[in-house]
């Protein structure tokens, strides 16, 4: 019985490695039979020279092309350097020209890891192998497609020899989105030819094969991440060098002179014709992420891949937007620096500006001037070309005249006829002009103005469901996108993320805020903001902080962030903040982190700040039961000690605090209890003395108040004030209750008195068992102010923000600079309330451009499935919306009012204005110029407009080396600068015909509605005052009173965006 099972256990087996070598030989003989169809020569090179298309939304149309021909600097294996096939065998295959292919000790040590794995991740490749898999299209990672792959490279060694694979090799891998091989490789990096590379460079270019983005500093935005990417090209050039000496391929000599060299990094000129948004697309085909992606779907070399790229970039959009920004720059470079014909030699290198912005339709031409006519209104140019000639009449001179005209004699001067004149004087027969296409309106062929080639530039951006729509990176719009990498200070855009933290923090959009300069000290440091405007109010809503621009509220709103929230809500704000005591951190280490790493120092004097912070806590429900509520925010506001302002602030004196008033109201009781003495002696020097240090309001003015300066200046109080006469107080010195007087205008002496014996209850906390214990830090104003900053900086981070900020109490003022993408995408998660990112795996800041990505033969091997992260809540997002509504109607980007406009599906009849929502910013010394804002879209089949579908734009104006935008007439503001550019943006928006087919009359019939659909259940209507936003009483004829109608929400509420300081 034994026997007969083992016979045919021999027979099985027989069978089963029959079958299985019959299975193996068919394999094997059909991947022969498939791959000697590719393998002549003819198609490896068109395998190697294929090119990856990028295509606009419409799937069809190309923006650009990744790897064309004209970007191919093939080379022969004679003419590869020596020493660079010493380093590619060193870093890469040193059996090369001996194995047959396959390194089978390299196989059998990646065949354990795998196995161990239970997947593919080593692969052991020879260079054969290497240049199997890239010209071959490989499936997905396995070991079925590594046994394909192993076939392919033992018939590559049976076809050719090992000095034409290698030249294969050497010309296919990935260099750059613009390039592959080496001849691209030694340009790129080294600004050389290949035959000119020295071992230095030969080896970082070998070792650099598999990963060449980790170790350029070219791609790398900061100066750290450049300064890495240095470090690690080193590390690897010297991995190849220590390989090049133990083989025997250098001395040592030459390997410790090359080993102390850095390398050589200089960057050389490899593309043509390329734009930013090939540029982007080609920084996330480089990420991490699509690598990944890419690779397990077996495209390892992409450079030969021939996948094709589809965006979200909408073509008309994108136009439009290039062409807004080319329209309007050269128009307000002119403003600020003139314009004069181009005559002498020196000025060629214009010539030269000229070929780096032409573009395939000659949108600007270099023009010689034949004639010049100056007859008032009717003046003109007479210009030729290479290929034709204009007469440039008024109407295509109007736009540089009048922008000269405002450079040469104001901003409010107007283009009048011998203004025109004048500006023709600064051009000659013989001068050349810069001439911008325009389209003819009579349909007679393309048009021309005059314009000039700026210093100045700028950039765009539009998003529309979390997608990048349209980017203009610059003037040019090609080799350095400033809508990406030129981080801005973009000013005032950075207030509406203060104002989302205060409505997740309790606050509402009508809270009171004070308007007045103020003094804030915070750690070691003294602030004092400054209004860039005239201040209209003392007190101002929270709205109208936003709505005006008004720099003081809003750095005393920051300050008092958390003034709203009970203890559990700032502990919970705090830990958000990464402030509070982390799992597993000790007190000890809690302290030393608090104090090193945030500078909260506390010793005695902080600690008697604390107990002076908890006495203020105690007496401020007596101050609002006392009828005393209208001093609460300057009570908040007050100091133990004087808090002097920075040195560099003039016209400023120091905020006094508590000791300082409470010598002054001692004062002020002492002086009083003389003039009581003197009422009568009307002609005492004494009594007129004393009563130059008092002050009343005028009379008829309610409520009537004194007030006492112990230094006899007249304090600033809000009220008209009169000196007290010695005939007034004989007749009023019973009347006075010294109780009431206001201490240096700021509070009633009973108010100090109340503090007095507030502070004489409260015990010290200099005895506390531990002073960096929560309880007693958050009574400490620095750690509050810290709280304040670092939960907003967290919000930032959270909405899209990636840029590093700086803590500091001029935040909200914008002095961090920023990219104008990550502008963009803030302001995108503020309208939507959602952060879209383009998977959970995905880098932080990668805004998805890239919808899809197809194999060579058009099958989809990726397709974007954006996954959206709430971060804020529709009340919120909506609250927002109103303050950046009625910035729009009400304030600094008024210009832009009744300036978006469109027309219900083919109407041709009267356009339809709609809302808009957005932000100026001016960043100080005029240096940016920045505008973003929402464009509401309709959100369903009945066409009703509402954000969460809406667009956002965001555009600036600048000059790279952030020199001011002035001259002696002209200053750039964000509303002069880049709103316009935004305006011709958005416009483009709704004259698109699917944006203005889903319009419906009927919903619009009564006009655009002030409040989108969406935010109609959260908010609630109220009157304000147009000055300073605060409510007023709703009655009859309130509209033709001036007030302004505004939405709010009434309650207040704690939602703090969700997650902790890591």
């Amino acid at each position: 019985m034994f026997r007969k099972l083992f016979k045919w256990l021999i027979i099985m087996m027989v069978l089963v490695t029959g079958a299985s070598g019959l299975y193996t030989s068919y394999t094997v003989f059909r991947i022969y039979r498939e791959s000697r169809q590719v393998m002549g020569r003819e198609a490896i090179n068109r395998v190697t020279a294929s090119e990856s298309p990028v295509f606009y939304d419409d799937g069809e149309t190309p923006i650009g092309v990744f790897f064309q021909q004209v970007h191919k600097r093939n080379i022969q294996y004679a003419d590869i350097p020596k020493v660079f096939i010493k380093a590619i065998l060193a870093a890469e295959d040193k059996d090369f020209f001996t194995h047959h292919g396959i390194d089978l000790k390299g196989l059998l040590r990646a065949a354990i890891v795998n196995l161990r794995a239970g997947k593919v991740v080593q692969g052991g490749s020879t260079i054969t192998q290497q240049t199997a898999k890239n010209i071959f299209n490989r499936e997905a990672r396995s070991f079925r497609s590594k046994f394909r792959e192993i076939i392919q490279a033992w018939l590559l060694e049976r076809i050719y020899t090992k000095e034409e694979i290698l030249e294969i090799y050497v010309n296919q891998f990935f260099v750059t989105g613009f390039g592959k091989g080496l001849g691209v490789a030694s340009q790129y990096f080294f600004d050389k030819e290949s035959k000119d590379l020295d071992l230095v460079e030969a080896c970082f270019i070998a070792g650099s094969l598999k990963g060449p983005n980790r170790y350029n500093p070219f791609i790398k935005i900061t100066e750290k991440e450049k300064a890495e990417a240095r470090r690690l090209a080193k590390l690897r050039k010297d991995y190849v060098l220590e390989n090049m000496f133990s083989y025997h391929f250098i001395s040592e000599q030459e390997y410790q002179k090359a080993k102390a060299m850095e390398v050589p990094f200089k960057e050389g000129k490899v593309t043509y014709g390329i734009n930013v948004i090939l540029d982007y697309v080609r920084e996330q085909l480089e990420s991490d992420y699509f690598k990944t992606v890419l690779s397990e779907n077996g495209i390892e070399n992409i450079a030969t891949s021939g996948i094709k790229i589809h965006t979200s970039v909408n073509k008309e959009l994108q136009e439009a937007a290039l062409t807004a920004l080319r329209k309007h720059i050269p128009i307000l470079d002119i403003g600020l620096n003139g314009i004069k014909g181009i005559s002498t030699e020196e000025n060629s290198n214009v010539i030269l500006d000229i070929d780096k912005i032409t573009t395939e339709d000659k949108s600007f031409i270099l023009a010689k001037i034949i004639t010049v006519e100056k007859r008032g209104g009717e003046s003109s140019i007479k210009v030729n070309w290479d290929g034709g000639e204009a007469q440039l009449k008024a109407e295509s001179l109007n736009m540089a005249a009048g922008a000269w005209v405002q450079w040469k004699y104001g901003p409010w001067a107007i283009l009048e006829p011998k203004r025109l004149e004048s500006f023709l004087d600064q051009f000659r027969p013989g001068d050349r002009v810069v001439l911008q296409k325009k389209a003819d309106k009579d349909g007679g062929g393309p048009g021309y103005v005059l314009s000039s080639i700026p210093a100045l530039n700028g950039a765009i951006i539009a998003m529309h469901k979390g997608m990048v729509k349209a980017m203009v990176g610059g003037f040019q719009n090609r080799h350095f996108n400033r809508a990406v990498h030129a981080k801005r200070q973009v000013g005032s855009i950075f207030k509406p993320i203060l104002y989302v933290a205060a409505l997740q923090l309790k606050w509402n959009i009508l809270d009171r805020l004070l308007n007045t300069p103020e003094i804030y000290r915070f750690q070691t440091t003294t602030y004092a903001p400054r209004p860039d405007h005239e201040v209209q109010s003392n007190e101002v809503s929270l709205a109208w902080a936003g709505v005006k621009s008004e720099n003081l509220a809003t750095v005393w709103l920051l300050y008092h962030l958390t003034d709203h929230l009970n203890p559990s809500e700032f502990y919970e704000t705090a830990k958000i903040a990464g402030l509070t005591r982390k799992e597993n951190e000790t007190l000890e280490d809690y302290r030393i982190r608090i104090r090193d790493k945030h500078g909260i120092v506390v010793n005695a004097v902080r600690l008697k700040e604390a107990a002076f912070e908890k006495a203020k806590e105690t007496i401020e429900p007596d101050l609002i039961f006392g009828g005393m509520s209208d001093v609460l925010d300057r009570f908040k506001d007050l100091t133990l000690d004087d808090v002097q302002p920075p040195p560099d602030t003039t016209g400023i004196g120091p905020r006094l605090g508590y000791h300082t008033l409470r010598s002054s109201s001692r004062a002020m009781k002492e002086d009083l209890i003389k003039a009581l003495t003197l009422k009568d002696q009307v002609d005492s020097d004494e009594l007129l003395r004393i009563l130059g240090r008092f002050f009343r309001t005028a009379d008829g003015i309610e409520p009537s108040r004194i007030f006492f300066s112990r230094a006899g200046a007249r304090p600033r109080t809000g009220h008209t004030t009169v000196d007290i006469t010695a005939e007034w107080w004989k007749d009023n010195a019973g009347k006075v209750d010294p109780s009431d007087v206001f201490i240096e205008g700021l509070f009633q002496s009973k108010v100090l008195d109340m503090l007095e014996d507030a502070m004489a209850r409260e015990k010290t906390t200099e005895t506390a068992a531990d002073p960096y214990d929560f309880k007693w830090l958050s009574q400490l104003r620095d750690f509050r102010t810290l709280v304040n900053i670092g939960y907003m900086t967290y919000l930032a981070r959270k909405i899209g923000i990636s840029t590093e900020l700086d803590p500091v109490l001029s935040f909200p003022l914008g002095p961090n600079a920023i990219s104008l993408l990550e502008t963009c995408l803030a302001y995108h998660t503020v309208m939507t309330g959602n952060i879209v990112r383009m998977s959970d795996e995905s880098e932080p800041g990668m805004v998805p451009i890239i919808t899809r990505i197809e194999d060579s033969s058009g099958a989809m091997i990726w397709e974007l499935n954006p996954k959206e992260e709430k971060v804020l809540s529709r009340r919120t997002s909506c609250l927002i919306a109103e303050v950046l509504r009625n910035v729009m109607t009400e304030g600094t980007g008024k210009r832009a009012k009744n300036s978006i406009k469109t027309t219900f599906g083919d109407a041709e009849g009267a356009p339809t204005v709609l809302p808009v929502f957005g932000k100026t910013g001016t960043a100080n010394r005029f240096t940016n110029s920045s505008f973003v804002g929402f464009l509401p879209a309709p959100t369903n089949d009945k066409g009703v407009l509402g954000l969460n579908e809406g667009y956002v734009i965001a555009a600036y104006v600048g000059y790279d080396d952030n020199r001011p935008m002035q001259s002696r007439n002209t200053s750039i503001y964000g509303s002069t600068g880049a709103l316009p550019l935004w305006v011709e943006t958005a416009n483009a928006v709704v004259r698109d015909p699917l944006y203005r087919k889903r319009l419906q009359p009927a919903e619009l019939a009564f006009g655009t509605p002030e409040i989108m659909g969406e935010c109609a259940q959260e908010l609630v209507e109220a009157f304000v005052s147009p000055i300073s936003g605060l409510p007023v009483k709703k009655e009859d004829g309130v509209r033709e009173a001036g007030y302004v109608k505004i939405y709010h929400s009434p309650e207040r509420r704690f939602e703090p965006v969700k997650g902790s300081e890591k």
